[in-house]
């Protein structure tokens, strides 16, 4: 069975969650850093972080290795690292140091090498914190627009106050 990449990193996301505990699961999010995850989740503790790359071909896994964070291994997100991929497309020999493979299978996801710890720099940190601070911001802000939303319905219906246009003078 081949499977799209959505439905791959829909699978990161439920391994990072039910397998691996994690409390905090991003997909495909964009926020303050040059690195834009498949799926990267964050362990209850706050202690590890968890980095999945999802890829459907051979070609999409070779091109991953040109992008600036794979090259200097100190600036990518996760301390943790992931490649997610169907039998066959990802040779386990050509993983970079330290990386882990996930196979996926129609009903499972086989772990066939285990991630090693990153030993990471401030900036991986920073760009971990930049990525959270972004997501707290988008939920605060939609949030308090909701709120400020609600707040003021309630309070005009409370009055009854229906807005009303305003007449101009001549």
């Amino acid at each position: 069975m081949e499977f799209t990449h959505k439905e791959l990193v829909e699978r990161a996301r439920k391994w990072l969650t039910k397998t691996k505990g994690c409390g905090v699961v991003l997909i495909e999010w964009y926020g303050g850093t040059r690195e834009i995850p498949d799926a990267i989740g964050f362990k209850k503790s706050g202690r590890n972080s968890i980095l999945i790359e999802c890829k459907t071909t051979y070609g999409d896994f070779e091109s991953d290795h040109s992008k600036y964070f794979r090259k200097i291994p100190g600036r990518g997100l996760g301390e943790f690292r992931y490649y997610m991929a169907e039998p066959g497309i990802v040779p386990v020999e050509e993983l970079p140091s330290k990386w882990g493979l996930l196979e996926i299978h129609e009903k499972s996801v086989r772990v066939v090498k285990e991630a090693k710890s990153f030993d990471r720099g401030v900036s991986s940190l920073k760009a971990e914190v930049r990525l959270l601070f972004n997501v707290c911001r988008c939920v605060v802000c939609e949030t308090k627009k909701d709120l400020d939303w609600f707040r003021l319905s309630a309070s005009n219906e409370r009055l009854g106050i229906k807005r009303k246009r305003r007449r101009s003078r001549r």
